[in-house]
């Protein structure tokens, strides 16, 4: 099953115009779709193995093709290499309280995700892919610019202690900057992987075989996690908060000693002071005396992911001249329809056509209604939501793996423990590292020992099972913490203000504590986050897989938006209680999911004749009913005749345009 759906995200990703499937995933999600084709090719290659792949032709990788994965990589370097490092700068640099970092990382998330459906609509609707990857990129790169100057001495009144105040613009320019990085990303990423694909077309225009596409999304994921791994692996060391990395180049910064509290020169100045107001020579000499903190972010952002990213733009932009890319222009975009179906159900309006017995009726009545979709479309929009009605309460999967990274870091610094090359910012790798020894061990030996043993997994069983995995994680991370509250405690609003109850002899664990609840969060992503792509394939209309692929991207909102609404409250003094409130909602939430949804019935399930099965007659005649609109078509529309008649793939929106108006010509 997982080695069709990747086929089919294959071929939708490189023939689907509109808000393709693959290109919205996040960078993790890509990888975990393209390592599970890697592992089944090799599989199926071992002698007597059961599994058969279909011999198909491979092209050749092209030039061009490669110049474009090149963008992926260097825009996943550099994202990683900003985010592992926003705990250490917004807290000890920005001064932002532990629930003021959480919402921003709220915000970046929502902003990185919510962007992309907008990315994808500019490109399908006026500009194309290519364009909008090429007005994009200076968008990106003037985002990490900003940041990089902001976080030099220039952006500080009296480096490096006031970021907003005496003439310091540190603050405003951090929160501007990262905002331009996650639009210039939103609009790159739904774009770049299908015009990837693009770029192995051949002479007539014709897709390549599925089986050379799984090859490209196999590089896609080395490209990705290559980027995703050396950016962040580095960052740590490079910033200057390790022990055993590389030392402040500009000026130092500590943290107050544990025991600060108890000088009388550090009254009302520590803990926490030093990264407030600059110490009086009396104070930093017997207050400061902690962890140093990194000042290095101008260098690792400007010297270390600034450059990759300009020369992967740049290699981009030299592939335009030579070799040169296959472009193809705007198709339209059926997003359109959806919020004018959306609309025209919020405002009741209805068409008086009788009901056919399926869910949504406020989308049935809009049938025959003036200015709507035809009655096919308005339908494959109606399975599209059922199938998605799932990712709703999936939203609460992705709020607890945000608040691995915010409660996380609170957590750590500086209650636990640094050792070696090992930090608070390099620990959340392990979620990354344990996806991929995860997806193996599941694959080819969890999930084929559970079949063996004639127990079936749905989709619903997965994605519950995800919900208790990652619930489970938190609830890890809230008995770490009551370690933590029993040996200290927190004097302020930021977890910098943490203090032993004997500093003399401080209980401090080792900051590898957190890693099962990293790796944890990782298998959760495996076991959950697949089965919701899964769904999505399997339970969608052919023209409505792009969409409900976005919506199940905009699950990551979704939990960013809940992240907005319990932030505010939390502190570290009250975390214990977050985490453990957290991951026990979580845990439930499984065996809802699991009894809820255990009669659901997909897109597929109500209304077959919606999907692949009319197809072939598309295919063969080049000809639609209007009572029986199909958008999958392999072929191309031509419109109108002569030179100047326009070529358009048969499931864009301005073929289905030209087809119902009955302007198209035979299929190219």
């Amino acid at each position: 099953m997982t080695d069709s759906i990747i086929r089919a995200d294959a071929v939708l990703s490189a023939r689907r115009p509109g808000v393709t499937a693959s290109s919205l995933r996040a960078g993790t999600e890509q990888s975990l779709r393209s390592v599970y084709s890697l592992g089944h090719s090799a599989i199926a290659s071992l002698p007597g193995s059961l599994h058969s792949i279909t011999e198909e032709a491979v092209t050749p990788f092209t030039l061009a093709c490669f110049l474009v994965i090149i963008v992926e990589f260097g825009e996943r370097f550099n994202y990683y290499t900003t985010k592992i490092l926003y705990g250490s700068y917004c807290t000890q640099m920005l001064n932002m309280t532990s629930s003021e970092y959480n919402i921003f990382l709220n915000f970046n998330d929502f902003f990185n995700y919510g962007t992309g459906i907008i990315g994808a609509y500019i490109a399908d609707a006026f500009l194309g892919r290519f364009k909008t990857i090429c007005a994009s990129a200076p968008i990106y790169v003037a985002g990490l610019v900003l940041l990089t100057v902001s976080a030099t001495p220039l952006g500080y009144g009296d480096w490096p202690y006031y970021p907003d105040s005496n003439g310091g613009w540190a603050y405003p320019a951090f929160w501007a900057s990262v905002t331009i990085m996650a639009i210039g990303c939103g609009f790159i990423k739904p774009c770049v992987s299908v015009f990837a694909a693009e770029q192995l077309k051949d002479e007539h225009g014709n897709d390549a075989s599925p089986r050379t596409l799984e090859r490209l999304y196999l590089w896609w994921y080395l490209s990705i996690n290559i980027g995703s791994f050396i950016g962040p692996l580095a960052a740590p060391l490079l910033s200057g908060g390790t022990p055993a990395g590389l030392d402040n180049i500009i000026g130092q910064k500590y943290q107050c000693s544990t025991n600060a509290t108890l000088v009388p020169t550090c009254d009302e100045y520590c803990p926490g002071g030093c990264q407030l107001t600059p110490p009086t020579p009396a104070q930093f000499e017997e207050c400061c005396t902690g962890q140093r903190i990194g000042l290095n972010y101008w260098l690792v952002w400007g010297c270390w992911s600034l450059p990759m990213l300009l020369l992967s733009f740049s290699i981009f932009y030299i592939g335009a001249w030579k070799p040169g890319y296959i472009a193809t222009p705007a198709q339209g975009s059926y997003l359109g329809d959806f919020f004018k179906l959306l609309w025209g159900a919020i405002r009741c309006l209805d068409g008086g056509k009788p009901s056919d017995g399926k869910p949504i009726r406020c989308f049935e009545k809009l049938k025959g209604v003036a200015g709507m979709p035809n009655d096919r479309l308005i339908d494959e929009f109606r399975m599209m939501l059922i199938t998605s009605s799932i990712f709703v309460p999936f939203s609460l999967f992705w709020f607890a793996n945000s608040q691995m990274y915010s409660w996380g870091y609170n957590q750590c610094d500086p209650a636990l423990k640094i050792q070696g090359w090992m930090d608070c910012n390099q620990m959340q790798t392990m979620n990354a590292l344990s996806i991929l020894i995860a997806i193996p061990i599941i694959d080819f030996a969890v999930y084929p020992i559970l079949t063996k043993m004639n127990i079936k997994l749905t989709h619903v069983h997965k994605i519950g099972a995800g919900m208790v995995i990652m619930g489970a994680a938190i609830i890890i991370m809230g008995v770490i913490q009551i370690f933590i509250d029993k040996n200290g405690k927190y004097l302020g609003a930021s977890s910098s203000s943490y203090v032993w109850d004997d500093p003399d002899d401080p209980k401090q664990l080792s900051v590898y504590v957190q890693m099962p609840v990293f790796v944890l969060s990782g298998v959760a992503e495996v076991v959950g986050n697949i089965a919701t792509l899964e769904l999505a394939y399997v339970g969608s209309p052919p023209s409505m897989k792009s969409l409900v692929m976005a919506f199940g991207l905009m699950t990551s909102c979704g939990g960013a938006i809940i992240g907005f609404i319990v932030n505010p409250f939390y502190t570290p003094s009250n975390s214990i209680y977050f985490q453990f409130v957290t991951g026990i909602v979580v845990v439930l939430f499984g065996p809802v999911i699991w009894f809820g949804f255990r009669n659901m019935k997909t897109g597929r399930d109500l209304m077959p004749e919606l999907f692949e099965e009319n197809l072939q007659d598309v295919i063969r005649t080049g000809s639609l009913d209007t009572s029986m609109m199909s958008t999958g078509s392999l072929k191309l529309f031509k419109s109108g005749s002569g030179t100047g008649a326009a070529m358009f793939e048969m499931g864009s929106k301005h073929a289905m345009d030209a087809v119902t108006s009955g302007k198209a010509a035979n299929p190219a």
